[in-house]
């Protein structure tokens, strides 16, 4: 086996590596990857994605303009969030309505103080509440929202019937009859922050003539061998542009590799679909 056969075989295995560890991630939670989209962070992800795609019978895949700095790129536009939280176990017969009461007074107080100290504006903070309940003798317990405003015997049932719902979509049962465990109460501080603006591509035709840098020799799986290939300036790609395999679009921070049969479109944001 020459260098090239060689590169080309670790990049198979390394697809195929990757592609097991999703399909066992999904199934052992009960999910078929097929109904989801594949997105591509990191920088070789592009280079990556549409093969592990492949593999998984994914038809729709996703590679950010950003996907070298997706996770920097995505802190810059989350809201900030604290969490709070209280131990309190009791069952139906020794629950206290007004021992919840003060603890949540106890966990609003040191969230505002909190966002205050953190400039969030009064109109820009929410405080949402939650619970973690379990079946009587049950090992783990489940986490569940329930309604703001007064703390009251039918809020706290709303937050119980969700507790059964969560249950049911988790382990597949729940009974609403059977004896239930408050093991503690919690409450998210969200302070919202302003929202990123990205700028739009300006719109082309479906014709990417315009960007292309030129062509040289690369190596596919699928023709077994080089083939000349179109090669892509990313910067100058418009809205609405088709990409077809075999092509790479070369990006200030990553590649976009495109394997012959594949077809990609930019979106109005720089990002690659699958057309």
């Amino acid at each position: 086996m020459g260098v090239v056969e060689a590169a080309a075989a670790i990049y198979k295995v390394s697809n195929s590596v990757m592609a097991d560890a999703v399909s066992h991630t999904f199934t052992k939670r009960g999910y078929d990857p097929r109904v989801f989209a594949l997105v591509a962070g990191g920088a070789a992800g592009p280079t990556c994605a549409l093969k592990i795609a492949q593999e998984l019978s994914i038809s729709t895949v996703i590679l950010p303009k950003y996907a070298p700095i997706y996770c920097a790129f995505g802190m810059l536009d989350v809201d900030l969030i604290h969490d709070f939280t209280r131990f309190y176990h009791a069952d139906k017969n020794t629950f206290d309505l007004n021992k919840v009461k003060i603890l949540y007074q106890e966990m609003e107080g040191e969230a505002l103080q909190v966002l205050e100290r953190e400039g969030i504006l009064k109109m820009n903070r929410t405080l949402e509440r939650t619970m973690r309940v379990k079946y009587w003798g049950q090992f783990r317990d489940v986490e569940v929202s329930w309604p703001g405003g007064p703390i009251t015997n039918a809020n706290l049932s709303a937050g119980i019937t969700n507790f059964h719902r969560r249950h049911r979509e988790l382990y597949g049962s729940s009974d609403k009859d059977y004896p239930i465990e408050f093991m503690g109460f919690g409450l998210r501080a969200i302070g919202r922050m302003p929202k990123l603006r990205l700028k739009k591509l300006d719109k082309g035709n479906k014709n990417p003539r315009g960007s292309q840098k030129g062509e040289r020799e690369a190596y596919f799986e699928e023709s077994r061998g080089f083939i000349r290939t179109r090669i892509y300036d990313g910067d100058k790609l418009l809205s609405g542009n088709i990409l077809e395999g075999p092509c790479i679009v070369e990006e200030r921070m990553t590649n976009v590799v495109i394997p012959p049969k594949f077809k990609l479109r930019v979106d109005p944001y720089g990002n690659y679909i699958t057309a």
